[in-house]
């Protein structure tokens, strides 16, 4: 579904094996999310944000997530969602945030239009894809229920926060083997059980 203007969505659902959905704006307006699913790819682009108008509602599940927008992906209203795997890029303004249950993958984030970056994930987490935010303090959280697996760089101008939490189980580990860069802020490792460092530097 491709709009020149906004687009309001209240439910979109891909039925069959590899189905996807894929939802755009292409001059202007903001893409506004009910739900929607589907069992293999949901592709979001949007000229202006992507921002949630369902509360607590998940608002999309799919194998795969890819977001892209100007003035940010729920930005102070988190996205909920479930996905194995998420990539998102924001250029603009705003910030990037996700709520997502599930084991992830974080294949890719990028905000460079100055807002910052938080993930919770309840599940196991990787982040296999370069993480970073850009412009003045722009932050970058991301926390997962638990461990957390960091193999590519992190890095932002203000805070960085990587936690795993704890939990009544072993293995609530925080695993760094990639660097974790602030150029003006502060890093903070938490785990509920380890925080293991294999490769790899963590600098301010």
């Amino acid at each position: 579904i491709n709009d020149g203007a906004g687009l309001a969505v209240t439910t979109v659902t891909a039925a069959g094996a590899g189905a996807d959905v894929s939802l755009s704006t292409t001059t202007s307006g903001n893409i506004t999310l009910g739900v929607v699913t589907a069992p293999d790819v949901v592709t979001l682009t949007s000229a202006g944000a992507i921002t949630d108008t369902n509360a607590a509602t998940n608002n999309i599940t799919a194998a795969n997530l890819a977001m892209t927008a100007a003035t940010g992906i729920g930005s102070g209203d988190a996205l909920e969602t479930g996905a194995s795997s998420l990539s998102a890029t924001n250029t603009t303004s705003g910030d990037i945030e996700v709520s997502n249950t599930g084991v992830l993958d974080i294949t890719g984030i990028s905000n460079s239009g100055g807002g910052g970056v938080v993930v919770t994930n309840v599940g196991a987490t990787t982040i296999s894809g370069a993480v970073s935010a850009a412009g003045g303090t722009a932050a970058v959280s991301i926390t997962a229920s638990s461990p957390l697996l960091v193999i590519a760089p992190v890095t932002a101008p203000g805070d960085i926060t990587l936690e795993a939490v704890g939990s009544v189980l072993a293995g609530d580990n925080l695993t760094l083997a990639a660097n974790v860069t602030s150029t003006g802020g502060n890093i903070t490792l938490r785990a509920g059980d380890d925080i293991n460092q294999t490769t790899g530097t963590v600098s301010t």
